[in-house]
């Protein structure tokens, strides 16, 4: 719900180093080497070079044919080469899409999959991708995986996407080793199966729950230009959640619409249902105990406070509450964008300084 720049904000003074710190130790985590110096047989510039070899078997030759195996080894000899590899795995949102624009410059779309009596065979370029060379299911498991979003304030957090689902990292021991598990999914902003390429891009990868990334997300494929990413687009910037207006005369919350702030066009919002999904978490986000609060104030905002006891008093209530009172904090707590925007409403002029 907010840029996860500004959730960074929470926890650094230095966003942009903090960044650029944890994409490099990617980058030299998913590069690992031996004692002399040389790049370990498990770094991926290793297997880059062992599954290009394997290009070069005659009988995948010819089941693939000629014509694919060749754009196909033009494009494992671009990414042989450390500097292109390295943009891959570190190429910022807005570069996303000219990784994508030069895998398409060297294959066709057809170069990923062969299909066989209407089935995908094994040997696939893009399946093998996965499994041979950006293997992000062994990232995934990885301790540095887990070690990376609990530097990035993941292990205290809710979904990015949504604001309604918390994100943590909890502990699991048993007699031979200390266990690490992340309790939320990890989204491809870019799918996986359609950029095989992207599995281990640091900013293709969006901490999201399950809701968000399986149930609603599933197959539609999102991109830079038509839905928000979460590292270079704010929600909360974008649009605001607005109650019925009968809360501002006491009535109780019974529905939420989300209102446009921008003219940007995307599809995040439809896709992922979070307007539908709010109508149904009025409850759980305690929102009738917030709107009697703001109510039984609201001649404090709607006129002013006749002194600043008033304003402390109203203060002191909504910090009861539980209620966000920083835009950068808001992954910390479920539901902190609609409390927020709730008070908007009631506080349309920011007189408590809380918005």
């Amino acid at each position: 719900m907010i840029n996860i720049k500004k959730h960074l904000e929470s926890i650094t003074t230095d966003v942009s180093a903090l960044l650029s710190e944890i994409v490099e130790e990617l980058w030299n985590d998913l590069n690992p080497k031996n004692t002399d110096g040389t790049y370990s047989e498990r770094s991926l510039i290793r297997c880059v070079e062992k599954y290009r070899l394997t290009l070069d078997d005659p009988e995948y030759i010819k089941l693939a044919g000629n014509a694919v195996v060749a754009r196909q080894v033009t494009y494992m000899d671009y990414i042989a080469n450390i500097d292109n590899l390295k943009n891959i795995i570190t190429a910022s949102p807005a570069q996303l899409d000219d990784v994508i624009a030069k895998a398409n410059e060297i294959l066709e779309p057809g170069d990923l999959l062969i299909t066989l009596d209407e089935k995908i065979h094994k040997d696939s370029f893009g399946p093998n991708l996965l499994s041979q060379v950006f293997k992000y299911d062994n990232y995934r498991g990885s301790g540095h995986c887990t070690n990376r979003y609990r530097k990035l304030g993941f292990d205290k957090a809710t979904c990015p996407y949504c604001n309604e689902a918390t994100m943590k990292i909890v502990p699991k021991e048993d007699e031979e080793k200390f266990d690490q598990f992340m309790l939320f999914d990890i989204d491809h902003f870019y799918s996986k199966s359609a950029h095989p390429y992207l599995a281990l891009s640091f900013y293709n990868h969006i901490p999201s729950c399950k809701a968000c990334n399986q149930t609603y997300k599933g197959k539609n494929e999102f991109s830079f230009a038509t839905h928000i990413h979460p590292y270079h687009r704010c929600f909360d910037t974008l649009y605001s959640f607005q109650l019925n207006h009968g809360v501002l005369r006491s009535d109780p919350p019974t529905t939420v619409k989300v209102t446009k702030k921008s003219d940007f066009e995307e599809k995040l919002l439809a896709d992922l249902q979070i307007e539908r999904r709010y109508r149904t978490n009025l409850e759980h986000a305690r929102l009738s105990q917030l709107v009697k609060i703001l109510s039984n104030y609201s001649h404090i905002l709607r006129d002013g406070a006749e002194n600043d006891d008033d304003r402390v008093r109203l203060k002191e209530r909504l910090e009861d509450f539980g209620l966000i009172a920083t835009q950068k904090h808001i992954l910390s707590q479920c539901y902190s964008k609609l409390q927020r925007d709730t008070l908007a409403m009631f506080d349309p002029n920011n007189t408590l300084g809380l918005l």
